[in-house]
């Protein structure tokens, strides 16, 4: 779906809000936590790690890019961030933490830069239960980070390594740390 940014009639900017999960596991037999804060072997967890990614077809071309998408409508960022990693990876995931907010800017002829602000979680992988992807979906896959090197110039964004490196760095925020308020009902 095409998600448009909206400029209202008093040019009030408006950023698009999207979320996106950071979701590691070990290589296959290998015995290291890849949520704990602080490992006790770092380096042997680096390089066991993989990541859930996706593939996908965007103007034209193939990218890879984190399960991410728009936040719709009366969702919470939290279930939003568990919504798009479903339909675009087909995997169940369980929020672990929060990582942080990434705001992307994207110049646009028109002078009106399209801005993304990506709020950003560490997910466990629990259960591939789909192979039903979205329509733009090429394919999910698991990467280490090789395989992400080599690919970089196929990132969707600089938000990519940005998630990743500051996960591997051991930034955790408490998901509580995303407070959602409503002013009461809707009309």
């Amino acid at each position: 779906m095409a998600h448009e940014q909206i400029l209202p009639s008093d040019d009030r900017w408006y950023p698009h809000a999207t979320v996106a999960c950071v979701v590691p596991r070990c290589a296959t037999g290998i015995q290291l936590d890849p949520f704990a804060s602080k490992p006790s072997n770092a380096n042997a967890l680096v390089d066991n790690l993989e990541f859930l990614m996706v593939e996908e077809g965007i103007e034209g071309r193939s990218v890879f890019n984190q399960p991410a998408g728009h936040v719709e409508y009366g969702e919470t960022i939290a279930d939003a961030a568990i919504r798009e990693a479903l339909e675009e990876t087909g995997w169940q995931v369980k929020l672990r933490a929060f990582l942080g907010i990434y705001v992307l800017r994207i110049p646009e002829p028109t002078g009106h830069d399209r801005v993304y602000h990506r709020y950003s979680f560490l997910a466990e992988p629990v259960a591939q239960i789909t192979n039903d992807l979205d329509d733009a979906i090429i394919r999910a896959l698991w990467m280490d980070s090789a395989a992400l090197a080599a690919t970089s110039d196929r990132h969707r964004s600089p938000l990519i390594m940005a998630c990743i490196s500051d996960y591997l760095s051991g930034r955790r925020y408490p998901l509580d740390l995303i407070q959602e308020f409503s002013t009461g009902d809707r009309p």
